[in-house]
């Protein structure tokens, strides 16, 4: 079954689909690829083996979809935040507006025991990959970068390319550590580390990023 198809699938069996990929997320987080098999994801989603090959093909296709799933819905949130932003600027925003629409837009929405899974799975394919990076490349890191990069254009539109670029992994970095940390110490007090005051990390970051993206160009223009 070729990638994303489950997608195309409507009406009868969304929800087993659905049902399917949320158990998938939960244990190949808890146990691992190797150790989850197609009956236990089937059991927890309350379906049988026969479901999870008639909607997905394989184990390895249900493992990708997880992924590609997550990230179609950040990138919708990123895309209408940042699209938002440069329609209300009229094609000029400030890179400040930039980072903080897509900062707010890219907090996770699931519960916290869901963030947690997909926290853990994400290390644990960091650790041991399974996907191809070719996929990580095409269906994670470009999509994020085409979304900052038309915005952080159009308020930067002297930075070049390859700065443009690292700006941006600096940026996604630091809003992956600050999600990790939310998650690793949400049931410790916000005010015993500011990091994980949802609303002040962000007032930082956007500060922090958008001071280093002005003076990376403003020492690109005096080279120049």
């Amino acid at each position: 079954m070729e990638l994303g198809s489950a997608i195309a699938h409507s009406g009868k069996g969304e929800q087993t689909m659905q049902n399917l990929l949320a158990a998938a997320r939960k244990l190949f987080a808890e146990r691992g690829f190797r150790r989850t098999s197609v009956r236990d994801i089937a059991n927890e989603a309350g379906s049988n083996v026969a479901a999870v090959n008639y909607h997905f093909g394989s184990k390895e296709n249900l493992y990708r979809e997880v992924f590609r799933q997550h990230r179609l819905s950040a990138r919708e949130r990123g895309t209408t935040a940042v699209n938002e932003i440069l329609e209300e600027s009229g094609g000029n925003p400030t890179v400040e507006s930039v980072l903080e629409a897509f900062s707010r837009a890219s907090r996770n929405a699931r519960s916290p025991s869901d963030t947690r899974n997909w926290m853990t799975l994400l290390h644990r394919e960091l650790a041991e990959p399974r996907l191809d990076p070719q996929f990580g490349l095409k269906e994670i890191i470009e999509p994020l970068q085409q979304i900052l990069s038309q915005a952080i254009s159009a308020a930067c539109p002297n930075l070049k390319e390859k700065s443009l670029q690292m700006c941006i992994h600096s940026f996604l970095a630091q809003l992956s550590h600050m999600n990790n940390l939310q998650v690793y110490f949400a049931d410790l007090d916000a005010k015993e580390i500011p990091l994980l005051d949802f609303d002040e990390a962000i007032h930082h970051i956007v500060r922090f990023t958008s001071a280093g993206i002005k003076e990376v160009q403003n020492r690109e223009n005096e080279s120049s």
